[in-house]
């Protein structure tokens, strides 16, 4: 029986797992911060409390508001700040990937590309695992656009217009309130807070179609056309294709299978930080994301809490040539040494606390 537990707490908005069980938590401190399995939690990239669009080694970079965490291939770590795409590489340096910074509307090279207000990311390998496309929920401009191989930016479904209408992505399709994303090979899920839905993009011909949800608030679950979600937030992908769904307003985690058949597995949609050793009856607070791991548990990123469940879908499937996405331990100790020394030791002391 799947069961539920806290690891840690912090001022949190979204989250990432590499493949040693890693836990990358965005913060609104304006850092990234890392939960090992061991319980240590420790600063990965930006320093807390000081916010900045600044690349470079660990030591100079700063983050404006990151958003949004989710890996791709060779060790790379993609951050969504707001109105621009960051990354940490192999080696630890933190780079703009696309977006100026500045809140806009343009397709185009990675250079000249606006964004306006990044809610969530999910990164496509390729076929041979060498390479992949990065898809963007972009809020504010009611958009789903995609970052290309070569960098270019291209939108793929909304015309600007606040709606649900469906069909051709970039010309016809109405998009409101984009909360969350999750894709493979065929499709694009989308999650809309607005309209209570999960709609979906064919990658190949850009159709947008209604997936499940009635566009009506409700907590119920079922076949696809008579699920109701209300607070649908961020979107994760298991193996065999599922989602897996946050619900702020419900306190619970929905699974959706291929079929559209939707039924919670975690929470009893009561509002309250409860663990148990059954996932139905533990409580959740307002959860923002959720992470499918390696074993089929789940993460769970609250504001407040960071949570986990035991293995409960399908493991995640990862790209080829993924590996364990840390720096080098001797640069980023030293770096944040003094730092962490005039916290209250919170940062490198986290101790599990499991029901």
């Amino acid at each position: 029986m799947p069961a539920l537990s806290t690891w840690g707490t912090g001022n949190n908005t979204a989250g990432a797992i590499d493949t040693a069980g890693n836990v990358y938590v965005a913060s609104d401190q304006h850092c990234i911060y890392r939960y090992r399995p061991n319980g240590r939690r420790d600063v990965f990239c930006g320093l807390p409390g000081t916010a900045g669009d600044v690349d470079g080694s660990p030591e100079l970079a700063r983050l404006n508001c990151p958003q949004v965490l989710t890996f791709g291939i060779n060790n790379t770590l993609y951050i969504g700040c707001r109105n621009c795409i960051r990354a940490v590489n192999p080696d630890g340096e933190i780079v703009t990937v696309a977006g100026t910074g500045v809140a806009g509307f343009v397709d185009g090279a990675a250079g000249v590309a606006q964004f306006n207000n990044i809610v969530d990311l999910a990164f496509l390998p390729s076929a041979d695992g060498k390479s992949g496309r990065l898809f963007v929920a972009d809020n504010a401009n009611r958009r789903i656009r995609v970052v290309e191989e070569d960098g270019t930016v291209k939108t793929i479904a909304g015309n600007g217009s606040a709606g649900q209408t469906n069909g051709h992505g970039p010309t016809t399709a109405c998009i409101h309130t984009i909360t969350g994303i999750a894709a493979d090979a065929e499709y694009v899920y989308f999650a809309e807070a607005a309209y209570y839905n999960i709609r979906r993009v064919h990658v190949a011909s850009q159709v947008v179609s209604h997936f499940v949800g009635c566009s009506a608030a409700g907590n119920q679950d079922g076949a696809a056309g008579a699920a109701r979600f209300n607070g649908p937030q961020k979107l994760d992908m298991a193996g065999d294709g599922t989602l897996v769904l946050a619900e702020t307003s419900n306190c619970d985690i929905r699974r959706i299978l291929k079929s559209g058949q939707t039924n919670r597995i975690v929470g009893n949609c009561s509002n309250g930080t409860a663990d148990n050793a059954n996932a139905l009856s533990g409580t959740l607070r307002t959860p923002l994301d959720v992470c499918v791991r390696a074993d089929g548990g789940l993460v769970i990123i609250e504001p407040q809490s960071v949570r986990m469940v035991t293995a409960v879908v399908t493991p995640k499937k990862q790209p080829t040539d993924f590996a364990n996405p840390v720096l080098p331990e001797a640069r980023r100790d030293e770096q944040f040494a003094e730092m962490l020394d005039a916290t209250d030791g919170f940062l490198h002391d986290v101790v599990f606390h499991v029901g």
